[in-house]
């Protein structure tokens, strides 16, 4: 269960992503594909998560659920994106990517694995800058 405050949010043991802090502040809102990302900044540890989460993802989605985690290293983001299709489990792919457009955007890229036929299949994620409070 997660439990939502602006500004910050609580994750729950059964998140498989990632284990955490029990309390984390999200520094800055984000936008992915029209749903509202929050940054979670800890050290060079950069985490996205989905805050508001459009429409059409809500079957496979749910507020608080991490989309990207790695590092940061300069101007370069490097770690794990999460792919959630057709309400089975997630999966997670190497990418990694830069900041752009005076820091007001994150492009992240990398090939994850479609199915059992192993066809590959090459991913952009773009997240910009939307402010610092919630929209």
């Amino acid at each position: 269960m997660l439990y939502l405050v602006p500004g910050a949010f609580v994750w729950a043991e059964e998140e498989p992503f990632a284990k955490r802090d029990t309390s984390t502040t999200i520094v800055s809102y984000w936008d992915h594909n029209g749903s509202t990302m929050g940054l979670i900044v800890e050290g060079k540890k950069r985490t996205f998560v989905y805050v508001k989460v459009k429409k059409a993802m809500q079957p496979h989605v749910k507020a608080g659920t991490a989309l990207f985690e790695g590092t940061i290293n300069g101007e370069a983001y490097e770690g794990y994106a999460r792919r959630f299709k057709n309400y089975q489990p997630s999966k997670a792919y190497r990418v990694k990517g830069k900041i752009s457009d005076g820091q007001r955007k994150v492009t992240l890229k990398g090939t994850y694995v479609k199915d059992e036929s192993d066809k590959r299949i090459d991913e952009t994620l773009v997240f910009t800058f939307v402010g610092k409070t919630l929209p």
